[in-house]
């Protein structure tokens, strides 16, 4: 037998022998040898980036969303809360009565039918209402409760946080930059308990990162997309609140002083457009102020722009503020993003990329000092959170570049105590910052289907906010205010209760004839309980009014208020 014919039949007989398993382990060696090609190589790359950078956004979005639904369906009872009520209504009347009916204005107590009503110059317009849309279409959608109150400004400061964290990435070509940023983001008190207030400032805020975001993405990818819709942003931004126009303005001065370079192509079309939409949005509001509430309207949003923006005395302002800020961001993470803006300085010299940051860390600065008198509002501070959460976050992330393994330890024992210090800030806005007790709004829920339109009149309270608006919403029935709802209360029981008592303003929604005393059946009065600071003799005076005009009944009483008839 040849040798060559002697070869082939051992190979023959190899094959033969050679288990499935053999061959599929060979097949297998083969794939992967195919497998660590150049391109192959380039490609997983690819996917670890990819799962990198959006695993990392889940889990700050998770945390965000974890924090932020976090007593969603709760009452309204809490501090600053007055404004779902109030804005909770004028969104209410949108949805239910129509956006063209009602003009896109906010009237800001409930309206059963507005046929036979003229509500010109009774609308609250001191401010762009564009806020309230959101809000109003989850109210058509799925009902008027708490939680569809919340859902509408959550929205968009979720949008706003997940296209704030691709735009932190852009700039650094590093995950964990975004991530670290976007961490200090979703854990900050003032964040997670504001992001879902039906205010004009937390979808102001909103819209400011989601438009300093598409700048970013129009900065280093030339998108023309990119591009219209940053211009789009600006235009519906500028329709929520006037806090709002200092972004694209800033953006403005930003490309005006500044040539990093990539947008030298695109100066001419931000220099000339973004003035232009600025404008042009700001007269939309004027405008529409005009048409739901005439030239009265127009001067009163005037005396309002100036009195928010009145002077303050600089020390008790400047101590105001920081305690807001310690209660919004914790002391913590105040001096951490002091370090970090010290460290982002130094910075500025060698990464250029940096001062793409200029415009959102400023914005707070201007917004606080043209707006003195606002800013102290324990929601003033809200502006700042754009700025603690780069600044602190950048600190950490070249600390983790800085030491590696040591410096993801740092890290986490800072996350740590801060998260434990936000908790504890959050437990005390929801369990000691309030404005109402937490049983209050269950009086008026169980009693809202036995009081008919205008049977009720509200008592008067000295907490200097809005408190009539919270009792309006739940109650979601047209209701009188005292001392107006009284027609034959005597002058002289007026003049002498309200001589000797500090009082709301009248709500000029309600101005005009008040019905006959006869047509009223029940009060909602408050009670001196509530708070030591509020003892005085003013609820006892305001009870007695109710008494001369026939109300001695009690029909119950929950924490801060009472429920009585005739």
């Amino acid at each position: 037998m040849g040798k060559k014919k002697q070869k082939r039949i051992q190979q023959k007989i190899q094959q033969k022998i050679t288990s499935p398993v053999d061959l599929k382990i060979e097949r297998f060696k083969r794939q992967k040898i195919n497998f660590l090609t150049p391109k192959n190589v380039k490609n997983e790359k690819f996917i670890l980036t990819f799962f990198g950078i959006y695993g990392l956004l889940f889990i700050v979005v998770a945390v965000y969303l974890g924090l932020s639904l976090w007593q969603i369906n709760a009452p309204f009872v809490h501090v600053s809360e007055d404004t779902n009520g109030t804005n909770g209504i004028g969104a209410a009347n949108l949805a239910r009565l129509g956006f063209f009916k009602l003009k896109f204005g906010l009237y800001n107590r409930w309206v059963s039918d507005i046929s036979n009503k003229d509500l010109t110059g009774k609308f609250y317009a001191h401010h762009p209402i564009g806020f309230l849309l959101p809000t109003a279409i989850f109210y058509k959608l799925f009902g008027i409760n708490e939680i569809t109150t919340r859902l509408g400004p959550l929205f968009l400061s979720l949008l706003a946080f997940i296209l704030f964290y691709f735009a932190i990435y852009k700039i650094f070509k590093d995950s964990r930059a975004a991530f670290l940023c976007s961490l200090v983001f979703a854990v900050l008190p003032g964040a997670v308990y504001y992001g879902k207030h039906l205010d004009m400032s937390p979808p102001s805020l909103a819209f400011i990162l989601i438009s300093f975001s598409l700048f970013i993405f129009h900065y280093f990818e030339k998108k023309r997309l990119y591009f219209y819709l940053f211009l789009l942003s600006i235009f519906l931004g500028g329709l929520t609140a006037w806090h709002y126009f200092f972004m694209p303005f800033g953006i403005w001065l930003f490309i005006l002083f500044t040539k990093i370079g990539k947008l030298t192509p695109e100066r001419k079309k931000y220099l000339w457009f973004l003035p232009i939409l600025i404008l042009f949005a700001f007269f939309i509001n004027i405008l529409h102020i005009y048409i739901v509430n005439g030239l009265d309207g127009v001067k009163s949003w005037e005396a309002s722009f100036f009195y928010r923006s009145a002077r303050q005395q600089f020390i008790p302002w400047l101590l105001t503020i920081f305690q807001r800020m310690q209660l919004n961001f914790t002391l913590l993470f105040i001096i951490t993003s002091i370090i970090g803006l010290v460290f982002l300085l130094f910075k500025l010299k060698t990464e250029k990329n940096l001062m793409l940051f200029l415009p959102i860390l400023l914005l707070p600065l201007f917004i606080s000092a043209i707006f003195m008198q606002w800013s102290t509002h324990p929601f003033g501070p809200i502006y700042f959170i754009p700025l603690i959460s780069i600044s602190t976050g950048l600190l950490l992330y070249y600390i983790v570049k800085s030491f590696d393994i040591g410096g993801w330890f740092i890290v986490f024992v800072i996350f740590a105590f801060g998260l434990t210090l936000s908790i504890k800030n959050l437990n005390f806005f929801y369990d000691k910052f309030l404005i109402l007790g937490k049983n209050d709004p269950q009086l008026l829920k169980d009693f809202r289907s036995q009081v008919k339109d205008n049977e009720l009149c509200q008592g008067r309270n000295n907490f200097g906010i809005d408190l009539n608006g919270i009792s309006n919403w739940y109650l979601q029935k047209e209701m009188l205010e005292s001392p107006d709802c009284f027609a034959t209360t005597t002058i002289a029981i007026k003049k002498n209760i309200t001589d000797e008592i500090s009082t709301q303003p009248t709500d000029k929604n309600f101005e005009g004839e008040p019905p006959k005393s006869s047509t009223l059946k029940y009060g909602l009065v408050f009670v001196e309980n509530f708070d030591e600071i509020y003892k005085t003799d003013f609820y006892k005076k305001e009870i007695m009014l109710f008494q001369q005009n026939g109300f001695k009944s009690l029909i119950k009483c929950a924490d801060s208020w009472c429920l009585i008839s005739k």
